[in-house]
């Protein structure tokens, strides 16, 4: 019984220290690299999120409402941001922005109305907004790639977020955006 704690801590230390996977394949071979805007932007989200789980498992970052409500706007914002990025269509760009700026306005009427810590609700929110969006980008490329789909880099990472955000989601107030 008493490695539960053990294990538990490997996971998240594991979760925490993933982060920086990117990062760091991006430095070392950044040179040799064609920079691709998504490529960055992974990067940039996996720097600023090791940091914020890491400040966070150390006990410099008190989980307060305002934590989790700004951890999911900024979660948000990057995976939006990676999608945006890789999607043509500018009709349903337009869409998306005005979806997101519905979600920023019932984010922040959530953050002043409710006195719980963890946001299920506008978790649940960008959940539903990343799947449609990844789910019109996979329909964009099979509508107009020649090469199979499976064979482009951002499939993968759309089928990485859609994972993340279908499957990893909070299930306890201690752990911001886990899979325990």
């Amino acid at each position: 019984m008493g490695k539960i704690p053990t294990i538990e801590n490997l996971f998240f230390n594991i979760l925490i220290y993933s982060h920086l996977l990117f990062p760091v394949i991006f430095l070392s071979k950044f040179p040799k690299l064609k920079v691709e805007r998504t490529f960055i932007i992974i990067c940039c989200y996996g720097f600023l999120f090791f940091l914020v789980l890491a400040l966070d498992n150390w006990g410099y970052i008190p989980r307060t409402k305002l934590y989790y409500g700004l951890y999911t706007v900024v979660e948000y914002l990057f995976f939006l941001s990676i999608i945006f990025s890789n999607i043509k269509s500018r009709k349903f760009k337009i869409i998306a922005f005005f979806l997101s700026i519905g979600f920023f306005i019932f984010q922040a009427i959530y953050y002043f109305n409710k006195r719980k810590t963890l946001d299920t609700i506008p978790i649940g929110i960008e959940t539903i907004l990343i799947i449609i969006f990844s789910f019109y980008f996979f329909y964009e490329q099979l509508k107009e790639s020649v090469t199979p789909i499976y064979d482009q880099f951002f499939f993968w990472i759309a089928i990485g977020i859609s994972c993340l955000c279908t499957f990893f989601r909070p299930q306890h107030q201690e752990y911001p955006s886990c899979f325990f």
